[in-house]
């Protein structure tokens, strides 16, 4: 079994992490951009808080907590990816600005490839002081990551540009496709190290947490500190707070090579759905009550 996982892994989640971009791509077009040109303060709030704040809070728990070598690492690599699908998800759901939320997720995808193996690699060094966990090469890891991630996602957003015709049920395939492949993995992968996750969810579990509230709070304080509207601090909340568990774990096995270094992923994206339901909670009583309820809700 061990060793259909590893051929799932090694050859079957890059494709499938690369069809999940290809698919985002098909759904985006340059006007997308827009939204944050015309919004200057919400950009540099959320990519500060997404790309600086975010993975600084990581370290800092990861030591706090004094986690393994292999779980610290994974909380900086859970840190350090972008939003993903379900932040814009939630943005929705939550009454927020989705366009914002959308150009958000694709613009710190874009400096993801360059900050997250940096980060990845500092958090190897200060916590392994070795290779013992992983041999990572910043240079190689950029590569990995620009074949896996940004390509596709370009190729998809040309052929958008291109074909708008044959890009939406191209969109439905790929996903679908992605999907399938993604959960059949990920099922397998949590077959054979369930044990592993069962015996260090409680070591690891608490810290994840840690990161998820504080990840919520630091983007809704950030979005507040600039004075920003509600419907847009719902959107910074989300982007800082929901983070790509996918992208993490699919690194984790496909470019680490290491199942350990995938579990804070697995139990973020889990914790995730009860801090966001609150996140959404707030926001759609602020559409229903007050615009400025959401910004006092946050204020506690």
């Amino acid at each position: 079994m061990n060793g259909v996982i590893d051929v799932a892994v090694m050859y079957f989640l890059p494709v499938t992490l690369a069809l999940i971009t290809f698919s985002m791509g098909l759904s985006l077009t340059i006007p997308d951009f827009r939204a944050l040109a015309e919004h200057p303060k919400v950009a540099f709030v959320g990519l500060f808080g997404q790309l600086l704040a975010l993975p600084l809070l990581a370290f800092v728990i990861a030591g706090l907590f004094r986690l393994p070598p292999a779980f610290a690492i994974g909380l900086v690599l859970v840190a350090s990816c972008p939003g993903g699908i379900h932040s814009n998800l939630f943005t929705s759901l939550a009454k927020g600005d989705v366009a914002l939320s959308v150009a958000l997720t694709t613009i710190s995808g874009l400096f993801c490839l360059f900050t997250l193996p940096f980060y990845v690699y500092l958090s190897t060094q200060l916590f392994s002081g070795s290779a013992e966990i992983i041999s990572l090469s910043v240079s190689e890891t950029i590569l990995q990551l620009l074949v896996i991630v940004i390509a596709p996602l370009l190729i998809g957003m040309a052929i958008r540009a291109r074909y708008i015709r044959i890009a939406r049920p191209l969109e439905r395939v790929s996903k679908t496709l992605a999907v399938i492949m993604l959960i059949g993995i990920v099922v397998g992968s949590l077959a054979s190290g369930w044990g592993n996750i069962v015996d260090h969810t409680w070591e690891v579990g608490i810290a994840v947490m840690a990161l998820n509230i504080s990840a919520m709070l630091v983007g809704a304080g950030l979005a507040r500190l600039y004075d920003l509207p509600g419907k847009q601090i719902i959107t910074v909340t989300m982007e800082v707070g929901v983070q790509n568990t996918t992208l993490a774990f699919g690194i984790s096995m496909a470019l680490l090579n290491n199942f350990l270094i995938g579990v804070p992923a697995i139990i973020y994206a889990i914790l995730v759905y009860a801090s966001a339901s609150c996140v959404i909670g707030i926001g759609r009583y602020s559409q229903r009550n007050s615009r400025n309820a959401f910004r006092t809700a946050t204020a506690y």
